[in-house]
């Protein structure tokens, strides 16, 4: 997949995101839409990332939460965005790997904090 595609996907979720947080999450259906936009979300943000690093020739990370650092390395980016990445590093990893259930107040933040840094 083209990281144009990708970051089109997740410019897509951002405003589905934002209409979920802006209408409210009151019920499981919507809970697991806002949980489900999350990952996808997330996913999306790392993969294009990845992607760009790969197409760039730059070295591979050893995780996700690493991915902005070959970046702040060659000065490409700052080290606010490296934070932004690792914090949706490990918001993806939290969902996937299911540590222990996020609660709605917990995800509603996340959501939140997605849709200001990427939005």
């Amino acid at each position: 997949m083209e990281i144009r595609s990708i970051v089109s996907h997740v410019s897509e979720g951002l405003r589905d995101l934002e209409e979920l947080l802006s209408t409210g999450v009151w019920d499981w259906v919507r809970e697991s839409a806002f949980r489900r936009l999350l990952y996808s979300i997330s996913q999306g943000i790392l993969d294009a990332l990845a992607a760009l690093i790969a197409e760039l020739g730059f070295r591979k990370p050893g995780s996700y939460a690493e991915l902005a650092r070959t970046l702040v390395e060659r000065r490409i980016v700052g080290e606010s965005f490296a934070s932004d990445i690792a914090r949706v590093a490990r918001l993806r990893n939290r969902l996937v790997h299911v540590y222990r259930k996020l609660s709605l107040n917990e995800l509603l933040a996340e959501g939140s904090g997605l849709v200001v840094s990427f939005n």
